[in-house]
């Protein structure tokens, strides 16, 4: 009777743990991940009569290094126009929070027009350094796809809301 009574305690302290299927594992997002964001050729300096889109390429290393990189590319043709921002640090998980360190590299922009100017990698410049952010993540489809879940802001007519952002696995 008493093995009875201990099995069943044991059971049910392991029925209320806590869900491990919402705690995001580090490995499970190492890998290179990408979304697409159509944009008009006119908020992009020399966009000329293409159909372009932002092509932003995540990848996630084993060491707990990150490289985030946008870049303007021709949908017609598949061409990359050129680096508009790139964001590269160190990152890790803590269940569903993706905590991040990274230094924020840019194309000057020009002011008055407001539009993409995407240049070589390599000309990209230091804007920021050593920004912290903290994302809420979760993992889908077998964790091939990862949502960058922001809060929502209330309707506050103050305040920028960043929209949710997807990314699918492809490497």
């Amino acid at each position: 009777m008493r093995k009875l009574i201990l099995l069943l305690t044991i059971s049910i302290f392991a029925s209320c743990s806590k869900n491990d299927d919402s705690i995001i594992q580090e490995e499970n997002i190492v890998g290179s991940w990408e979304n697409f964001q159509t944009i008009s050729n006119e908020q992009v300096e020399s966009g000329g009569d293409a159909n372009l889109f932002i092509r932003q390429k995540l990848t996630f290393l084993n060491d707990g290094t990150f490289d985030w990189l946008f870049s303007i590319e021709n949908s017609d043709n598949g061409n990359n126009l050129g680096y508009i921002m790139r964001q590269t640090g160190e990152f890790q998980i803590n269940e569903n929070l993706l905590i991040v360190e990274f230094d924020r590299y840019q194309s000057e922009q020009d002011a008055e027009s407001n539009k993409y100017n995407p240049i070589l990698l390599s000309n990209l410049v230091l804007v920021d350094e050593n920004i912290n952010a903290d994302y809420s993540i979760v993992l889908n489809n077998n964790n091939n796809t990862l949502l960058f879940d922001f809060p929502s802001c209330n309707n506050n007519q103050n305040t920028t809301c960043p929209a949710d952002i997807e990314f699918t696995r492809f490497e």
